[in-house]
């Protein structure tokens, strides 16, 4: 029977030490770090999984299996695994995992501060999806070194059985390689190893680029960008995947502009071999791009672009080379901040996975955004399941091409309150869609970041 594999890249519970590194290492925010992941069964047949857990590379036990969790999930159902109430489970674990299934499953990974989320003690949080499509080519295009506050750092896990030599080449805004910044490093079979911007001698201060990792193995990749978290407006912690398929064009399901506070960035970086010239269309207006050196990227924030949108929305790229491209939403009076990656074209299914999704559970609520990215009309169906309650099915009207159907959880119609299960969105009408995930808790007394986001999972993607 085929085994289903998926890649956890950059798992962590650092639960009592005061970075991410161990022995020592001081890069990575401070704090106490908890991470949770939640795997849904993408078949209507009882799946058999296994989580396999090994420290990081750069860890004081590297490469080691650290934990094995067997389970089973009932079909269309989802489980949650909250490693710090995990029995056995290892204090001061840094690394990654492999989750292992004779069914079809999707994963996402949820990594917090513990915090009181005050002014003074913050909360901070941010999620990504389990990697099923390693590559020996993936793309980072947003990264930072004490750039305005914020630091970035890469986890690279090697997904082979056997031993990866991986590379980072590092490209500032304007495209240019950054030569004394190359990393490389050696690998073991299914170890991962982070890299820290901020420890990169190489890179200048205010560093604001991006990078290309290879691998002679396919790799898995997370990028996680952290402000100071000095103050709860400053908490910022954000999760987005590694990208390995670019095209010349590229969805955006949401975007906002002066909405409720929240607020859009584009970085779409040209990783094609001659200058580009990008087009935005989007639910405000559209955008021509000068020309997008190789390598470089081009930066939007929707509100300067547009001051007078006041809305949610969806976009679209185009551009005469190929392009990878990443979307940033904030919302700076509650010290809110995400990353999520667009999709690119022709990577579509007719079914969208959400392996997590809440309903004011422990105070958080969650939403999803889909578009429409086909050619003609459609309609869509999303099914929220959670073991021991009834499905609940909702359906959208006609939505066309390149517009998005938005659903909040508060506002679905026989969804129990505390539910935290999984939403699967189906396209009646046999249109490709790709989705967005997002998640908060704006409880009037809740400081800092508790936004979340994590692109949705295309069901049959290998």
């Amino acid at each position: 029977m085929k085994v289903i594999r998926i890649v956890l890249t950059l798992l962590l519970v650092a639960i009592a030490v005061q970075a991410f590194g161990l022995g020592g290492m001081a890069e990575g925010p401070v704090g106490t770090w908890v991470s949770g992941i939640q795997v849904q069964n993408q078949s209507s047949t009882t799946a058999n999984i296994t989580i396999e857990f090994r420290w990081a590379q750069n860890s004081s036990k590297p490469g080691q299996l650290a934990f094995t969790i067997t389970d089973t999930i009932a079909g269309n159902q989802s489980e949650v695994y909250y490693l710090p109430s995990i029995t056995g489970f290892p204090e001061d674990f840094v690394g990654s995992a492999v989750v292992s299934s004779d069914q079809p499953v999707a994963a996402i990974l949820n990594t917090s501060k513990t915090a009181a989320g005050t002014e003074t003690d913050p909360k901070r949080i941010g999620a990504a999806s389990g990697v099923l499509d390693p590559a020996t080519t993936v793309y980072a295009p947003y990264l930072r070194k004490n750039y305005s506050g914020r630091n970035s750092y890469i986890a690279v896990q090697n997904t082979s059985t056997e031993t990866a030599v991986v590379g980072i080449t590092y490209r500032d805004h304007t495209g240019a390689e950054v030569a004394a910044a190359h990393e490389t490093a050696v690998l073991s079979p299914t170890t991962t190893k982070i890299f820290y911007q901020d420890s990169n001698a190489g890179l200048p201060n205010e560093f604001h680029g991006s990078a290309v990792i290879s691998g002679t193995q396919p790799v898995a990749v997370v990028v996680n960008n952290a402000n100071d978290g000095s103050s709860w407006d400053k908490s910022q912690f954000e999760s987005y995947n590694g990208l390995n398929q670019s095209a010349t064009k590229l969805w955006v399901p949401k975007i906002t502009a002066n909405y409720s506070g929240y607020n859009t960035g584009l970085t779409i970086q040209n990783v094609g071999s001659s200058p580009a010239t990008m087009q935005l269309v989007s639910t405000y207006g559209n955008l021509t791009s000068p020309a997008i050196q190789p390598g470089a990227a081009w930066s939007v924030y929707l509100p300067t672009s547009f001051p007078s949108a006041s809305s949610s929305g969806s976009a679209t790229i185009t551009s005469d080379q190929p392009v990878v491209g990443v979307v940033s939403e904030n919302k700076q009076s509650k010290g809110y901040g995400v990353v999520w990656s667009a999709t690119p074209d022709g990577t579509g299914t007719v079914t969208v996975l959400f392996p997590k999704f809440d309903r004011n559970y422990s105070g958080y609520n969650g939403g999803i955004q889909i578009q429409n990215i086909g050619t003609a009309a459609t309609t869509m169906q999303a099914t929220f399941s959670f073991p021991g309650l009834t499905d609940v099915s909702i359906t959208s009207g006609s939505i066309a091409a390149g517009n998005s159907w938005s659903v909040y959880g508060p506002s679905v119609a026989g969804l129990s309150e505390g539910f935290h299960g999984s939403v699967t969105v189906v396209s009646l009408g046999g249109q490709p869609i790709a989705g967005i995930y997002t998640s908060k808790n704006d409880g009037a007394t809740a400081m800092g970041d508790y936004y979340s986001a994590y692109n949705g999972i295309q069901k049959g993607t290998p």
